[in-house]
């Protein structure tokens, strides 16, 4: 008896697992087609451009995501420093890692400038600023629903 619930269990749990799996990459990709709409739109970005916009730019944001990884672990590590040493090259580290990311940022910017008319250009600071407040306001409203989810408290 035991066996069979522990089976019944076992496969529930999987499935469930599979399920919000596929849920998290189906809202992934729901999210990387937003994206993609609002930049295009936003840009006005023709055929031609598209294709080759996007390669620079999911090239950059992998890197940056790389440094930031890297920013992070600089940071986590530091609440274990215990030495003005330790806290003096984390410093040395996150100022250099502050500068990758300038120079990444620069470095892309001027391949861009080969894909985009300077209109688009100005119009990509501002859709990447627009973007971010986007997704702020939706994470914003699906915390608002979740907390109006809570039970009530009897008295």
């Amino acid at each position: 008896m035991k066996k069979i619930f522990l089976i019944i269990v076992i496969c529930c749990t999987s499935a469930l697992a599979a399920q919000n799996s596929g849920n998290t990459q189906q809202k992934e990709q729901q999210l990387e087609t937003e994206k993609i709409n609002f930049f295009t739109q936003k840009l006005g970005l023709t055929l031609e451009q598209n294709p080759k916009f996007w390669a620079l730019y999911n090239d950059f944001k992998k890197k940056e995501s790389e440094l930031r990884k890297k920013e992070m672990l600089t940071r986590k590590k530091g609440a274990a420093f215990t030495q003005d040493a330790e806290y003096a090259a984390a410093v040395k580290e996150l100022c250099s890692l502050e500068k990758e990311r300038f120079e990444l940022k620069t470095e892309f910017h001027k391949e861009i400038e080969k894909v985009l008319s300077p209109k688009q250009m100005f119009l990509f600071f501002d859709a990447e600023k627009q973007y971010k407040n986007l997704l702020i306001n939706k994470i914003k409203n699906i915390d608002n629903k979740n907390n109006n989810k809570k039970p009530m408290q009897r008295k």
